[in-house]
């Protein structure tokens, strides 16, 4: 037989017609279709978006692929390892649902063939993150109660594999923040000094990447380090004359009393008077 030679024609289906007559005038005709086909699919990947997180272990893939001349084409979805082939229709929504995915990255492709075993490849990627993120103070963190101080030690720990950003605040007694410590380390030790007395807050936050968010809960630390001032006034004449009464005036200066004694004794520690406020 003849050989025909196509190249340099369009994409398409084409009709090969051959006619045959012999000498003694038998005559046939026949013919056939073909498709000329070297043109690769498209495609586009729709989900999951290229390095996006997914708060989720169940994960839909969803993609299209268009053709110039084969009305259905098989695509191969692989994850890893794992290789799934779905038929797809030219020009529409192709999707599949894989489960099992645990915390971790994860590469994947599709790719997609005409009838002509013309092909097309899409790589991308995810993250599955649907896990919050665990906060906590380390133990030498300062506790919620009063202090004599005039600094407070906070230190906190997060356990996260996604981690994107830990915060420390640290507000004054009328909840205004008066620092803001932020790292994306899985771990944040501060040691604020020279603090005014008064009443101060602090508490922390974490957020991974995909956006989930866990706090501490927060302390409340009230510093006062400066010493109560007692004035003792005693009237000497009536010591000195012996007198059955004594007066005695006393003054206490503190802005945060929280309780005064007053006990009147004699040499031996005997307490003769005891009064309490």
């Amino acid at each position: 037989g003849d050989l025909i030679d196509v190249t340099g024609n369009e994409d398409g289906i084409y009709n090969l017609s051959v006619y045959a007559q012999d000498v003694v005038s038998n005559e046939i005709t026949t013919s056939t279709l073909f498709i000329l086909d070297e043109t690769n699919p498209g495609l586009s990947v729709h989900y999951p978006v290229d390095g996006s997180y997914i708060d989720t272990s169940s994960v839909l893939f969803n993609w299209t692929t268009e053709d110039n001349i084969s009305e259905s084409l098989n695509c191969n979805l692989t994850v890893g390892s794992s290789l799934t082939t779905i038929g797809c229709t030219n020009s529409s929504s192709c999707s599949y649902t894989l489960g099992g995915f645990s915390e971790q990255f994860y590469n994947f492709n599709v790719t997609c063939s005409d009838n002509a075993s013309n092909s097309v490849l899409v790589s991308s990627n995810f993250t599955v993150d649907s896990i919050y993120p665990t906060i906590s103070f380390v133990g030498s963190t300062t506790q919620t109660g009063n202090y004599s101080a005039d600094s407070i030690f906070i230190n906190v720990s997060v356990l996260e594999q996604n981690q994107e950003n830990l915060t420390i605040n640290f507000y004054n007694s009328n909840y205004n923040i008066i620092n803001t410590s932020t790292t994306s380390e899985n771990g944040l030790a501060l040691n604020i000094t020279g603090l005014s007395e008064g009443t101060y807050y602090f508490n922390a936050t974490v957020n991974d990447s995909f956006g989930h968010v866990n706090n501490t809960a927060t302390r409340e630390v009230f510093i006062d380090y400066t010493y109560p001032q007692v004035s003792l006034f005693v009237n000497d004449s009536n010591v000195e004359y012996g007198l059955e009464e004594v007066s005695i005036n006393w003054t206490i200066t503190e802005d945060n009393i929280k309780v005064s004694l007053f006990n009147v004794t004699t040499a031996s520690g005997y307490i003769v008077y005891n009064s309490s406020t």
